[in-house]
């Protein structure tokens, strides 16, 4: 129960930092009245005559006096308070109980001191914004009058105790850490000294002697103290409601337990899983549902048992123990039974077969119940005052029994894995857990080492963590796969979360699969989060040490002369995300309310919209440096520091950072635009910050750096307007009549519907070429675009023409020489006519 209730306290203070409340006690401190009545240490340095009243209230802004006053008080009382808790440090007696709420005294004073730090920012810089606007003060000769006088000396007076105030809090955070440090090492000593503490071998016949001395004492104590109890309630009740609430606690778990087994029996029910996320929902929901069951089973008896008015200090941290006992058990032995889930392969998760499953649930839940059993044991023992006389017996009985159990887990799985059952599956889960067995290993002899050596507690601590940490591990494992599931069916294409951001939100397949991949490294940041904490107070850490961790990272730490604060990070990251989304908002807005309703090219739209997203980005950027509290003087120092690294390394990615807002300026190119460049010809699609995209007509993307754009030559077809020429060159036959032809080509330039009238299409008379008359069309049409098209069309409507006219358009001719070709001709003319020999006959 002390591990639960400080888990509660850690979230619940971290609660009250998020919200940036202060606790109740620093709303009220030792002392009373307004602190701003008192004078500062270096009053003397700073003193002034007074003011009136009125003029000294004018004066001030709302709450500042009360906000000083808070602080002095609180600063006195954590002084106090801190005074107290190092007398109290410094006894060497002091119980483990007292040392461990001792050092959570110190992270609350530490923390309530750093939050009223926190608030007295704001009114030191609005006294500090006050004083500015009052001018500097006059120098030595000089005066200034007297209302303005009044003002600075009372701006002066309260700013001193603000700082004054500040300066104590400041020391009070670093006193609270110094002891805050102290109690934690006396604790983690003591910690040690008793993990390492030699006690009596399992060996030793004396350990046994001893302990079977005991058992009498035990019965006898236990007895004693039910007994009493018994005659209590039956004193106050009768004898009867003992019998009924020990029945009714009996049916309350029995039946909460077969109800639990025969719902998840009947919706399992010849009903195979729905895929992946099935059986994953159900290794999460069976174990906290049987937790939930266990908990309301044992708050109805307790309610029924502690409200017959028979009150028991001593049945009361016993019924705690017992209660605690119930969940933890029915929680691991429902996440054990839904992972393995030996009587139905289908819902099983883990990569064993059905027999070494059913082992394994068996041997596994004799575990739990053997733990289970020690634990109410030992509450037992401490509730009889016998803990210290039978610790040790206690655990040199039940360590052995979970290191045979742990062995034969281990040998089990190691003989299934070559099983065909346990190969089958065709999502392997817990296969990670196979690097663990060697060292599993050399802890189980380890403990067993410290056993036979005497170190009984070190061999619990060992054999314990690793039972409870594998519990833990497998249900954040089983948590995290279950995101993961979860996340890629709502993504999957079809789904319904898939439609609705598609429809919602106008978000792209590719936006969504990334929203997914977000969102699962999200689930693990926080399970690693939640998940390390409770970890690490399985080991050698405790809660106090955990929550003093977060406080740190939330106020912030020094490295350096640079303060971390985490608490300052997320703010600015939610600030920047926040007015990045404010900036999709707007431009998309300006695009479609305002530039979609104007005459404006597409082009000179992307630029504005371009300009407005760079604009309001950077504004986001610069807000969320402010919300963490950055200093722009700084940073323009540090910016000066990286001009030379700029000038060198950077200095081609600025020069095209720079060129890309050139272009959006002046817009010698847009989107839209065809333009030509060395690397081709195409338009352009996107002007980013470094570079500009084109897409040729091959559906090529052409990448351009932007200075590239701003120093080279590039032509631009749609610069000014989208008018065009269109040439068209034909070659006639030298029979042909020259005005003939140019009135033929003029027709149809005036026919085609994209020609314009004016200018006129014009026709030249190129050149007297080798095969033909040479001419050229020239048309001009009101959009470059459909510059081929246009041509491709007027050849055809050409060729059609002349060819009706009987005008024909020659092919080239060209007369061939050969040389030595006659010389060749008449050599094979000799050789024909040469008779040929008559063959002599054979033999």
């Amino acid at each position: 129960m002390n591990i639960v209730r400080s888990f509660i306290h850690v979230w619940l203070v971290l609660a009250l930092l998020l919200a940036g409340s202060v606790p109740a006690s620093a709303q009220t401190g030792g002392q009373t009245g307004d602190a701003t009545t008192e004078q500062p240490a270096d009053a003397g340095k700073t003193a002034a005559p007074k003011a009136a009243p009125v003029v000294a209230a004018a004066a001030l802004p709302a709450g500042i006096k009360e906000a000083a006053g808070k602080a002095r008080r609180v600063a006195a009382d954590i002084s106090k308070t801190l005074q107290d808790l190092k007398v109290k440090l410094a006894d060497p007696s002091l119980p483990a109980g007292e040392l461990a709420k001792t050092r959570e005294q110190l992270e609350i004073v530490r923390e309530r001191a750093k939050l009223v730090d926190l608030e007295l920012a704001s009114p030191l810089a609005q006294m500090d914004a006050q004083v500015s606007r009052l001018g500097p003060a006059p120098k030595d000769g000089q005066t200034e009058p007297e209302t303005v006088a009044n003002q600075r000396a009372e701006l002066e007076r309260v700013r001193g105790v603000l700082l004054g105030a500040r300066t104590q809090l400041a020391l009070a955070a670093g006193a609270a850490d110094q002891l805050a440090s102290q109690a934690g090492q006396i604790e983690r000593t003591r910690y040690f000294d008793r993990l390492f503490k030699h006690e009596k071998s399992i060996l030793a016949p004396s350990l046994w002697s001893d302990g079977i001395a005991k058992v009498s004492d035990i019965w006898v104590r236990s007895e004693r103290l039910a007994s009493g109890y018994y005659k209590l309630i039956a004193d106050n009740n009768g004898a009867w409601v003992v019998w009924f609430l020990l029945a009714a606690f009996v049916a309350l778990a029995t039946g909460g337990y077969q109800a639990c087994r025969m719902l998840a029996h009947r919706v399992r029910a010849g009903k195979a899983p729905n895929g992946e996320l099935g059986k994953l929902v159900r290794v999460v929901a069976v174990p906290i549902g049987y937790a939930l069951v266990a908990a309301v089973a044992t708050i109805i008896f307790g309610v029924l048992l502690f409200g017959l008015g028979a009150e028991s200090s001593r049945i009361e941290q016993f019924y705690e123990a017992f209660a605690l006992m119930m969940v933890m058990f029915a929680f691991t032995r429902g996440l054990a039974r839904s992972i393995l889930s030996p009587t139905q392969p289908d819902w099983r998760i883990a990569n064993l077969s059905t027999q070494a499953s059913q082992k394994w649930l068996n041997l596994l839940t004799i575990a739990f119940v053997i733990m289970a059993a020690s634990y109410l044991f030992n509450e037992l023992l401490v509730v009889i005052n016998l803990s210290n006389d039978l610790t040790a017996l206690r655990q040199a009985i039940v360590l052995p029994v979970l290191m045979i159990i742990l062995v034969r887990l281990i040998l089990v799985a190691q003989r299934d894995r070559r099983s065909e059952e346990a190969q089958q599956f065709s999502t392997v889960y817990f296969s990670w857990a196979s690097y663990l067995v060697q060292p599993i290993w050399l802890l189980v002899i380890a403990t067993g080492l410290a056993l036979i050596a005497g170190y009984i507690t070190l061999a619990t601590y060992i054999l314990g963590n690793i039972v409870v940490i594998g519990v833990v591990v497998s249900f954040l494992y089983c948590i995290r796969r279950l995101a993961d599931a979860f996340v890629a069916q709502s993504i999957s294409e079809g789904s319904r979360i898939s439609n609705t951001l598609k429809n919602a939100f106008s978000m792209s397949e590719q936006g969504i699969k990334r929203s997914g991949i977000a969102l699962n490294a999200i689930v693990d940041f926080t399970l690693l989060l939640l998940g390390l904490p409770l970890l690490l107070s399985l080991t050698a850490l405790s809660w106090v040490d955990v929550r003093g961790w977060f406080s740190t990272a939330f106020f912030g730490f020094d490295v350096g002369d640079i303060t971390i604060s985490l608490s300052s990070i997320l703010l600015a990251i939610g600030v920047f995300v926040i007015g990045l989304v404010l900036t999709r908002f707007v431009t998309g807005w300006l695009d479609r309310r305002i530039l979609s309703a104007t005459d404006m090219d597409a082009g000179v739209r992307n630029s504005i919209r371009t300009g407005a997203s760079y604009t309001a980005t950077i504004l986001a950027l610069l807000v969320a440096f402010a919300a963490a509290g950055v200093n722009f003087g700084n940073i323009a120092i540090v910016a000066g520091a990286l001009s030379v690294g700029i000038g060198f390394g950077l200095q081609s990615i600025v020069n095209n950072f720079v060129s890309g807002l050139i272009l959006l300026a002046e817009r010698p190119i847009k989107v839209g635009d065809w333009v030509a460049v060395t690397a081709g010809e195409g338009t352009v699609t996107k002007i980013n910050v470094r570079a500009t995209e084109i897409e040729t007509f091959d559906r090529c993307s052409i990448i351009v750096p932007n200075s590239s754009l701003i120093s080279d030559a590039v032509q631009n077809w749609t610069h000014g307007d989208l008018m065009g020429r269109c040439k068209v060159a034909v070659g006639v036959s030298y029979d042909a009549d020259p005005q003939q032809v140019h009135d033929i080509l003029v027709k149809c330039a005036h026919d085609h519907p994209r020609a314009m009238a004016y200018p006129q299409p014009s026709v030249l008379f190129k050149d007297f070429g080798a095969s033909s008359l040479d001419f050229e069309l020239r048309v001009f049409i009101n959009d470059v675009n459909w510059v081929a098209f246009v041509a491709s069309e007027l050849r055809f409507s050409i060729h059609k023409a002349l060819k009706e006219a009987g005008i024909e358009i020659p092919f080239p001719q060209r007369d061939i020489n050969v040389r030595g070709l006659h010389e060749t001709v008449a050599e094979a003319v000799q050789v024909k006519a040469k008779p040929a020999r008559k063959a002599k006959p054979k033999g």
